[in-house]
């Protein structure tokens, strides 16, 4: 089947009531401010504030974001807002702020403190936390049996991921594409029990209630597993078990 290029999603988590991403946090103070046009980079046009957030990660000039919800504008900014570079109002509203996030460091002398800013780089060869569950990815292409036996010999214990939101399936996504380079596709735990066209998860044994599939999938009764694709927004696939393909492993936040 044909995939379209790669869609960039971010990384979401809740911290204090607010919408961040692993690069990037939200700051509602400059929510519908506007600056200097030579503080503005470029305006875009982008599905989500994800994908807006995740374009300015992948470009070094990119400080800042001014996304609005209701035209899809996505604006990438030079600067972080603050009280100098705030011009007022834009002339709509809907716009939402974020920044790019740096980690810091703080470093002391006999007469001084500063502040050190450093970026902490992504390894895809950790566990990474998303709603309480935990996520890695490896790239070894392997059938599905050979790539569920690997996920449970990880310490600790892990399956092969089991989507059950749009939320999640966007985050994989960013994990695999944004972060890891994921190539074109890549294992999920479903399986058609009985080649009747539905699907389970092994590890829950519950119905995939919440879908995905690529237009005109499952589309055959002898594909009875599941891949989702890096592009065209994560969309599902089924092939046969026999097919070699990366997998991302999960387990619960407990274990």
């Amino acid at each position: 089947m044909d995939w379209m290029s790669f869609f960039l999603m971010v990384t979401l988590t809740i911290v204090h009531g607010d919408i961040i991403t692993d690069f990037m946090s939200r700051n509602s103070v400059y929510d519908d401010k506007s600056t200097f046009s030579t503080n503005i980079m470029s305006t875009l046009k982008f599905r989500s504030s994800r994908q807006c957030a995740s374009y300015c990660t992948r470009v070094s000039d990119c400080k800042s974001i001014l996304f609005n919800s209701e035209t899809r504008f996505c604006q990438l900014l030079l600067v972080q807002l603050d009280s100098v570079s705030d011009t007022g109002t834009q002339n709509t509203i809907g716009w939402m702020y974020y920044f790019r996030k740096t980690d810091t460091q703080t470093t002391k002398d006999l007469t001084t403190t500063s502040l050190m800013a450093i970026t902490t780089p992504f390894d895809c060869n950790l566990w990474h936390n998303f709603n309480g569950h935990w996520y890695k990815w490896d790239n070894t292409e392997r059938d599905f049996l050979s790539a569920q036996a690997f996920c449970s010999s990880l310490t600790p214990t892990s399956y092969v991921t089991e989507v059950t939101s749009q939320a999640e399936n966007d985050w994989l996504v960013t994990l695999t594409a944004d972060h890891c380079g994921a190539p074109n596709e890549y294992w999920l735990n479903g399986f058609d029990l009985d080649d009747s066209g539905s699907f389970v998860w092994l590890e829950s044994e519950e119905a995939t209630n919440y879908t995905n599939w690529y237009t005109g999938n499952p589309s055959d009764f002898y594909e009875g597993c599941v891949v989702i694709s890096t592009a065209y927004y994560g969309v599902w696939n089924d092939i046969q078990c026999t097919s070699s393909r990366p997998v991302v492993c999960e387990r619960d936040d407990g274990d």
